[in-house]
C-alpha cells in the first residue's frame, strides 16, 4: 500500500492510499479478469464494486491499483478505508482455436492490503 497524498498533521493527519495487486499471467492468450473489489473502513462496513476486463496479457503480470482510499488518523484513531480485498470472480480467454472461454477459479484468489501507517 501506498499514501498517494498526505497532511500531515501533529497528532497524525489525513489523505489517500491506493493498494496494488499483481496478476500473473502464464499462458499465451490474453487474460481478461472480473475483480470484486470490496473497501473495508474502521467500523467495518463495506463498499463492494466490480471491475469488468481488467487486462493481464499473456505471458506478463499486471497489476490493478485501488486507488483514492481515505483515511485519517488522530492520535491513536484511524477513521477512512482501512483494507481492500481484491477477488478474481471469473478469467475471460480464448483456447487454441480462437473460441471464448469463461473460466471461474476453483480455488479462490483473494489477495487483502492493509492501509499503511503514516
Amino acid at each position: 500500500s501506498t499514501l498517494d497524498e498526505w497532511d500531515e498533521k501533529k497528532n497524525g493527519g489525513s489523505g489517500e492510499w491506493s493498494a496494488s495487486f499483481d496478476f500473473e499471467n502464464d499462458w499465451v492468450n490474453t487474460h481478461y479478469l472480473t475483480l470484486l473489489v470490496v473497501r473495508t473502513d474502521h467500523k467495518g462496513k463495506t463498499t463492494t464494486t466490480v471491475v469488468e476486463d481488467f487486462e493481464v496479457p499473456p505471458g506478463e503480470s499486471a497489476s490493478y491499483v485501488a486507488d483514492e482510499n481515505d483515511l485519517r488518523v488522530n492520535k491513536n484513531t484511524t477513521r477512512g478505508v482501512t483494507s481492500v480485498e481484491v477477488t478474481v470472480v471469473s478469467i475471460s480467454t480464448t483456447d487454441g482455436e480462437g473460441e471464448s472461454v469463461e473460466m471461474t477459479p476453483t480455488t479462490p484468489i483473494i489477495r487483502t492490503v492493509d492501509a499503511p501507517t503514516p
